[in-house]
């Protein structure tokens, strides 16, 4: 494995193991005597007691273990930065001098272990081969709703434009109704998967949908609480309609890829990382099994235009609000409006 990569890999397993600590990968530290800047792999850094902790570790990959000189090397460049466990790890494994050497001097050697299919440790991770990570992009284009006005009567409607406003029952402007709808996906986004039967899906599609909210109304969470959401019966007026239900329609994108997965142990950690494609775009995956927690991190691949992207999943439950899709799913193209 390349460097950059075992480091990435190292980084994103000590992320799904660092509880509320911050993880922060070719992490900058101050040499105490001289000022200079000195570049470590993973820093995580956490606070107890108003005091602030830190671990550094260091990842190297190669075919050979490493030696007593890397050991020597990485204990010198670490004396005078800032003082915290040191954790050395090598993706060959350590001579024996070497990992004596690390021991004496306090710091943790770790290497990655296969594992056998008979382990007991890392069950979930472990049995699973491959993963077919899916990329899903909805675009809408027409929207219509059913509104409650404040005389208590029910209006149906059609071909709400999309940079319309929506407002919260205090008046407040949210967002635009596309935008409101997005938000509302992507919190959603467990319990559209499995309406639509992601889990099942194993090529490319792109078709059209159909969504649904409500009734009895549209909620959207705003400042940490989920609010019933508004819009204003004409451009300029302040009387507010509450949104009973919401139907958008457009375009879903659904890409798949598959991302063959090498499994191995690191200390009580099993893990299980892949590089594959989705979307055009290259993307890791790391997977992670320990006392109980289990997480999964997909990364794609920094484009010229913009940063690395990660998206961290932990076994968690589904949200409250459930929109509501129709029984066929996602609707043909030529089922129109």
């Amino acid at each position: 494995m390349r460097s950059n990569l075992f480091q990435e890999v190292v980084a994103i397993i000590h992320e799904h193991m660092a509880g509320d600590a911050t993880v922060e990968q070719s992490a900058m530290l101050a040499n105490r005597l001289t000022g200079e800047q000195r570049e470590v792999d993973v820093v995580i850094r956490s606070t107890a007691a108003g005091y602030e902790t830190l671990v550094k570790v260091e990842a190297r990959a190669s075919g050979r273990k490493a030696d007593s000189t890397w050991v020597e090397t990485q204990l010198g460049r670490h004396r005078n930065l800032p003082i915290g466990p040191l954790v050395l790890v090598s993706e060959a494994g350590f001579t024996r001098p070497a990992r004596r050497l690390a021991i004496a001097e306090g710091a943790i050697p770790l290497a990655p272990e296969d594992v056998s299919a008979e382990d007991p440790v890392g069950s979930v991770v472990n049995a699973v081969p491959s993963l077919w990570p899916k990329m899903v992009a909805l675009t809408p284009t027409s929207a219509s709703a059913e509104l409650l006005t404040p005389q208590g009567s029910r209006v149906r409607v059609r071909d709400l434009p999309g940079d319309i406003l929506v407002f919260t029952g205090d008046g407040n402007a949210v967002a635009s109704l596309f935008d409101a709808f997005g938000r509302t996906f992507d919190a959603n986004f467990l319990a559209v998967a499995e309406m639509i039967g992601l889990a099942d899906i194993t090529e490319d599609r792109d078709e059209f949908f159909v969504m649904r909210f409500g009734p009895p109304e549209w909620r959207l969470a705003v400042d940490g609480r989920d609010r019933v959401l508004f819009l204003k019966s004409e451009e300029g007026k302040t009387e507010l309609q509450k949104i009973v239900a919401l139907e958008v329609r457009g375009r879903a994108v659904i890409q798949v890829g598959e991302v063959p997965l090498t499994h191995k142990r690191l200390g009580e950690v099993s893990f299980a990382y892949g590089e594959g494609e989705l979307g055009g775009q290259e993307t890791l995956i790391v997977a992670s099994e320990s006392a109980g927690v289990d997480a999964a991190s997909l990364r794609m691949r920094r484009q010229p235009e913009g940063p690395d992207i990660t998206v961290r999943l932990r076994r968690a439950s589904p949200p409250g609000q459930r929109g509501e899709m129709p029984e066929e799913g996602l609707e043909p193209p030529t089922r129109g409006l």
